[in-house]
C-alpha cells in the first residue's frame, strides 16, 4: 500500500477586507498563456499583487480608525450619562432643599397664625371692658366723687395708663395679623417653589433616564461592531483576539492622550493670547493715560501762564495810573450799605454709590431687558464686584435657559478672571439660586464641593466649549 505525504495545510483568510488580498495572490499564480515568456510571476502580475495588497492595508486602516472613532464616542457617551445623572442629583437636592423651606415656613405660619389669634383674644376682652365701662358712670365717676386735686390728678393717670394698655392689646393684635399674612406669603412662595422644583425634579429624572437608556442601546450597537472589527484584524494578522483588542484598545488610549495633549495646548494658546490682549489693553490705557496727563499738564502751566501775564498788566495799569494827576472832586454823599448778596447755594452732595448689597456688589444696581429676577440679580453683582460690562443674557429663540431668561454669559478677559467669577457664583449659588455653571468645558452644580467640576463632550470651538466665557443658569 502507497502512503501518501502530508500536505500542510493553508490557514483560512477571512472575507471583507483581505479578500483583495486574496485576489491578488491568485492573480499572481495565474499560469501564462501560451507564447509568452516564461517569467514566473510576471511584471504585471506582481504589479496587481501590489494594488490588492495596498487595498487590503487601506481597508485595515478604515476598520482600525472606525474602532478608534467609535471608542470616542463611547467616552463621549459616558460623560452625557454622568452629566444627566449630576443633573438629576442637583435637582432632586434641591427639591429636597425647598420641601424642608416649605416645612419651616409652615411652621412658622402657624406659630404667627397662634399668636395672631392670643392678640385678637386679648383685643375682644379689651373691647368687652371698653363697652361694659362706656355703660357705666365709672369712667366719670372717677372726676365727681374725687376728694381733691391730687385724688382727681392720681385717677386721671390711672385712665391714661388703661388707655395705653387698650393701645398696646390693639398694636398687638395689628402686628399679630401683620406677621401672620407675611408668613403665609412666605409659606405660598416656599410651596410656588417646591412645586416648580418638583417639575424640575422629574424632569431631569426622565432626561437621565432617557440618556442611560440611548446610552446602554447605542454602547451595545457599537460594542458588536467592535467586536466584528477585532475579529476581522485578529484574522487579517493572524491574532488571537485579545491580542488585537488590547492593541486596539492601547491605540485608542494613545489618540485620547493625544488629544488631551492637544488641548491642553489649545488651552495654554488661548491664556497666552488672552493675556497678550489684556496687556495691550493695559498698555494702550497707561499711554492714553500718560497723553491725558501731559495734556492736563500743559493746560495748567498754560492757565498759570495767563493768570501772571494778566496780573502783571493790571499791576502795570495801577501803576500808571497812580502817576497820572488826579482830578478834584466832591466827596461823596454817604449812602446806605448795599445788601450783601446771598450765599451761593449749596451744590448738592455726589449720589453714593455703595453697592446696596455686602461683599462688594449689588444686586439691584443694574438690570437687564427679558431678565428673570434671579438672573438680573447675578448680573448686576458681577457687574458691580468685577467691572465686567460685556454680559450676555436673553437670546430670543433660544430653547434653553437664555431664552427663557433665566441665563447669563459673562465674558471674560483671562482665565483668572473667568475662575474669579465661577468662584464667586459658587459662593453665593444659594442666594441667586443657581442651576448650574460652565466654564473651560466643564460643568459644575450645587450641592457639589468647589472643586468637584465634570468634564463635557468637546463642542469643537473656544466659544461652545466655554473658555471664553463663564455660563450661569438660574432657576426662576
Amino acid at each position: 500500500m502507497r502512503v501518501r505525504p502530508l500536505r500542510p495545510r493553508r490557514p483560512r483568510v477571512p472575507r471583507g477586507a483581505v479578500g483583495a488580498l486574496t485576489i491578488g495572490l491568485a492573480i499572481g499564480l495565474t499560469v501564462a498563456p501560451a507564447g509568452a515568456d516564461p517569467v514566473f510571476p510576471s511584471q504585471g502580475q506582481v504589479d496587481a499583487a501590489k494594488s490588492a495588497a495596498a487595498s487590503a492595508a487601506d481597508s485595515l486602516s478604515q476598520i482600525e480608525g472606525a474602532y478608534a472613532a467609535a471608542s470616542r464616542r463611547l467616552s463621549d457617551l459616558r460623560t452625557e450619562a454622568g452629566l444627566a445623572a449630576a443633573a438629576e442629583q442637583a435637582a432632586q437636592a434641591l427639591l429636597q432643599e425647598r420641601t424642608a423651606a416649605v416645612a419651616d415656613a409652615e411652621t412658622a405660619a402657624q406659630q404667627a397664625a397662634a399668636e395672631k389669634s392670643a392678640a385678637d383674644r386679648e383685643l375682644r376682652h379689651t373691647a368687652a371692658q371698653i363697652y361694659q365701662e362706656q355703660g357705666s358712670m365709672s369712667g366719670v365717676g372717677a372726676y365727681l366723687a374725687s376728694r381733691g386735686p391730687q385724688d382727681l390728678a392720681d385717677r386721671s393717670a390711672a385712665l391714661a395708663i388703661v388707655g395705653d394698655l387698650r393701645q398696646q392689646a390693639l398694636s398687638r393684635a395689628t402686628a399679630g395679623a401683620n406677621r401672620q399674612a407675611e408668613a403665609r406669603k412666605v409659606a405660598d412662595l416656599a410651596r410656588t417653589q417646591q412645586t416648580s422644583a418638583a417639575a424640575a425634579a422629574t424632569s431631569a429624572s426622565r432626561a437621565a433616564s432617557a440618556s442611560a437608556r440611548s446610552a446602554a442601546q447605542e454602547t451595545a450597537l457599537i460594542a458588536a461592531e467592535q467586536d466584528h472589527r477585532i475579529a476581522v484584524l485578529a484574522a487579517a494578522r493572524q491574532t488571537s483576539v485579545e491580542v488585537e483588542r488590547a492593541r486596539q484598545d492601547g491605540l485608542a488610549a494613545e489618540a485620547a492622550a493625544a488629544e488631551a495633549a492637544r488641548k491642553a495646548a489649545e488651552e495654554a494658546a488661548i491664556q497666552a493670547r488672552l493675556k497678550g490682549e489684556a496687556e495691550a489693553a493695559a498698555q494702550a490705557e497707561a499711554a492714553a493715560k500718560a497723553q491725558a496727563d501731559a495734556a492736563a499738564k500743559a493746560e495748567r502751566e498754560a492757565a498759570a501762564k495767563r493768570a501772571a501775564d494778566a496780573a502783571q498788566a493790571a499791576k502795570t495799569a495801577a501803576s500808571a495810573a497812580s502817576q497820572a494827576p488826579q482830578p478834584i472832586t466832591k466827596p461823596a454823599t454817604p449812602t446806605t450799605p448795599a445788601t450783601s448778596a446771598a450765599p451761593a447755594a449749596t451744590a448738592p452732595k455726589p449720589v453714593a454709590t455703595t453697592p446696596a448689597s455686602g461683599g462688594g456688589y449689588s444686586t439691584t444696581a443694574y438690570r437687564q431687558a427679558h431678565l428673570g429676577t434671579n438672573a438680573n440679580a447675578i448680573y448686576s453683582a458681577v457687574r458691580t464686584r468685577f467691572g465686567i460690562t460685556n454680559i450676555g443674557g436673553y437670546r430670543a429663540g433660544d430653547w434653553g435657559d437664555h431664552g427663557a431668561g433665566n441665563a447669563v454669559d459673562v465674558m471674560t478677559k483671562s482665565f483668572a478672571e473667568g475662575d474669579a467669577v465661577a468662584a464667586f457664583a459658587q459662593a453665593n449659588a444659594r442666594q441667586f439660586n443657581i442651576k448650574y455653571i460652565i466654564w473651560k468645558q466643564r460643568i459644575w452644580f450645587p450641592g457639589n464641593g468647589p472643586d468637584q467640576w465634570r468634564w463635557m463632550a468637546d463642542r469643537g470651538s473656544i466659544t461652545e466649549n466655554h473658555y471664553d466665557h463663564v455660563h450661569i443658569s438660574v432657576n426662576p
